[in-house]
């Protein structure tokens, strides 16, 4: 009674049209979606009046100020953490509204083309955060050597300055900072490992979320996938917030490296 027919999900995503040889997956065509729908809230954006913004303006703002003082406690002071504060907030804007999408178009997910879903969630798939996660870290690196410079960054990973100095007050000294050629290597591991623990903790999370909704809507196709479809929005809030958090502190890190 009240079943619908669905699928288990699986984690790697199906193609559902092939346009001039370039594949267009469901995870693609929902991030596609979710760009046009960033691009319309922009559009719209820019058309509030700030002389007699209306009651919903003034909730969405409200939101981004709350957003923006969160942030702001995990830089410790809005004057340092100025600079990436628009980079947090768009990670942040982007990762929710992803993860929310077929929330906000609950009948997006029912569509078929070729007996195959259109839709899925655009985070629920592997090639879609690491793609974040990727650039995010890329990203912080850049900055750093923005900060830094190129030097005081090759130095943080193989510390030839340092070692050359310590060889110079003498050679026990010297040997005993070859350890710091080792701490740089875990330090490179651990830059890659920032790669899969940013994707894989975002994927994991809206992948069975997904699953979850999928198999009771399979069962019972209206009332009780509600507290599912709640508790999967409430998750997405709060990967989004985590997301961006761990971004910020990446390049907080980035930005005061040189003065440690």
């Amino acid at each position: 009674m009240f079943q619908i027919k669905s699928e288990i999900l699986n984690l790697k995503s199906e193609e559902v049209i092939n346009i001039f040889g370039f594949p267009i997956t469901d995870a693609m065509s929902t991030t596609i979606l979710t760009l046009m729908f960033v691009i319309l809230l922009i559009i719209l954006s820019s058309k509030l009046s700030i002389h007699k913004p209306s009651k919903l303006q003034l909730f969405f703002e409200e939101i981004i100020i709350s957003l923006e003082n969160f942030i702001v406690q995990l830089g410790g002071s809005k004057d340092k953490i100025q600079k990436i504060l628009p980079i947090s907030l768009s990670v942040i804007g982007f990762i929710l509204i992803s993860n929310l999408m077929l929330i906000i178009f609950p009948f997006f997910g029912a569509i078929t083309l070729n007996d195959k879903p259109l839709f899925r969630s655009s985070t629920s798939d592997i090639n879609m955060t690491l793609a974040i996660a990727l650039s995010m870290v890329i990203f912080s690196q850049l900055y750093y050597v923005l900060n830094n410079g190129i030097l005081h960054y090759l130095n943080k990973f193989i510390p030839i300055l340092n070692i050359i100095k310590n060889f110079k007050q003498g050679l026990f000294t010297g040997l005993m900072s070859i350890i710091d050629v080792f701490l740089g290597i875990l330090d490179f591991i651990g830059e890659i490992a920032k790669i899969a623990s940013l994707s894989l903790r975002l994927l994991g999370n809206m992948f069975a979320g997904e699953i979850l909704l999928r198999i009771f809507m399979g069962i019972f196709a209206i009332i009780v996938p509600v507290p599912i479809i709640l508790l999967g929005g409430m998750s997405g809030l709060v990967q989004s917030i985590v997301f961006g958090s761990l971004v910020t502190s990446y390049l907080m890190s980035a930005s005061s490296q040189k003065n440690n």
